[in-house]
């Protein structure tokens, strides 16, 4: 039986990473997209805005900087999170080990992911923060709505830039993120 919400998994079109590339580049008004409970979800072209990108790079290139042997960093790649579900996290970790086959979803869960909060901020904080939680991995989000740049971690509010955040994860060496690291 399907949950009161969700259409019945006969009505549900198994997409392919292809069939989603294929529509954002023949669609870019959708932004990014992702399949959430079996559905198409468009994020917009909020997400392509100079000021998302730029704290997205930011994290990528300090966490990448900082990266202990056995771990690997990406962006704006696809996580197969179930038959039902693929994300696109802005910034993950993943095991070395679990690297995808080229032209594939990575199939099993980041050990953590970094999301940039855009206008959808629903879209994070509830939907997608739900399955990173079912699958154990550790979240942060970056309110750039915020001129203190504020983070929210797991269900913690941390200001960032006075203090300092600093980012603990098994493996890796403390990692500290300010408002001046951020938004370069």
């Amino acid at each position: 039986m399907t949950a009161r919400n969700e259409p019945p998994d006969r009505w549900i079109q198994a997409y392919t990473l292809e069939d989603i590339e294929t529509l954002e580049h023949e669609h870019p008004e959708f932004g990014r997209i992702e399949i959430v409970n079996g559905a198409l979800y468009a994020g917009g072209a909020d997400l392509g805005s100079d000021v998302h990108q730029g704290i997205t790079f930011e994290l990528m290139m300090l966490l990448g900087s900082l990266r202990p042997p056995g771990f690997v960093v990406r962006g704006e790649t696809y996580w197969r999170a179930g038959p039902r579900q693929m994300l696109r996290p802005d910034v993950a970790i993943w095991a070395q080990h679990d690297r995808p086959v080229p032209e594939q979803a990575f199939q099993s869960p980041p050990m953590a992911v970094f999301e940039v909060l855009s206008r959808d901020r629903d879209h994070d904080l509830l939907t997608k923060h739900r399955i990173f939680r079912e699958h154990g991995v550790a979240t942060w989000y970056v309110d750039r709505r915020r001129t203190e740049g504020w983070w929210l971690g797991d269900g913690e509010s941390v200001q960032v830039g006075d203090p300092s955040f600093e980012l603990t994860l098994p493996g890796w060496p403390t990692v500290t993120i300010t408002d001046a690291v951020l938004l370069g």
